[in-house]
């Protein structure tokens, strides 16, 4: 799996759309396929969308006593994130 994470760090792990942040498209994820030559297999693609939508999921995880626009108050911790891509890689197994 730690190739993946190579893939979708190249990639980049989401894109915003001006009002916070999405997971990255299949189009991203295929034009990354064909500008770099790569063959990744369908169920890798997946992984790596899943990946994406985990870490979008875990990123707009907000205080919902917090006032607008400053939602997000927590100080970034990868632990949970590591945890969210984990339980990713066991459902695909």
């Amino acid at each position: 799996m730690e190739y993946l994470i190579n893939h979708i760090n190249k990639i980049g792990w989401s894109v915003s759309n001006g009002m916070g942040l999405n997971s990255i498209s299949w189009g991203e994820i295929h034009a990354y396929n064909q500008c770099h030559n790569y063959v990744l297999n369908e169920s890798e693609m997946d992984i790596i969308k899943d990946m994406s939508s985990a870490f979008v999921r875990y990123m707009s995880d907000k205080d919902p006593n917090a006032i607008a626009p400053y939602g997000n108050n927590k100080k970034p911790s990868i632990n949970p994130l590591v945890d969210a891509l984990k339980n990713v890689a066991r459902v695909i197994e």
